[in-house]
């Protein structure tokens, strides 16, 4: 299962949850990459890390600064793991991250994600994503 096969199967879940907005490859901050990143009614944000293998998983954790941030609150207000069935166990995964498994058949979420802060959307910091979003579209 590759990347953007993931990346599918977790926008659809997404969409099947009723999220406003969903885009993969998404710049959230200066060098910080969403490969999925949704808003859900509420405003809130939902960032989606995709991993293929047990060696990538591991190898995320020597982004230092982002699991810093991530784990205190900055940034989206849930996030998540994606991988393949059985690729990553939920007790390997830091407190701060949620677990989706994806197969052919679809995704499933199989740890939540605990609200790692309540901050919702500004309308401005919702028109600068979609001011990304299209500038990124056109570019």
């Amino acid at each position: 299962m590759n990347t953007s096969t993931i990346q599918k199967k977790v926008i659809n879940q997404a969409i099947y949850f009723g999220h406003n907005l969903v885009v993969k490859n998404f710049y959230l901050y200066e060098g910080w990459e969403c490969d999925v990143l949704s808003v859900d009614r509420s405003d809130l944000v939902i960032e989606y890390e995709v991993k293929r293998s047990r060696a990538d998983f591991f190898a995320d954790f020597k982004k230092k600064d982002k699991h810093f941030s991530t784990s205190n609150g900055y940034g989206a207000n849930y996030f998540f793991y994606a991988c393949p069935m059985g690729l990553i166990k939920a007790d390997e995964l830091p407190e701060y991250a949620g677990l989706i498994y994806c197969s052919t058949k679809g995704s499933r979420i199989v740890k939540r994600a605990p609200m790692l802060h309540g901050e919702k959307l500004t309308y401005s910091q919702l028109k600068k994503i979609a001011i990304k979003i299209m500038s990124s579209k056109y570019v």
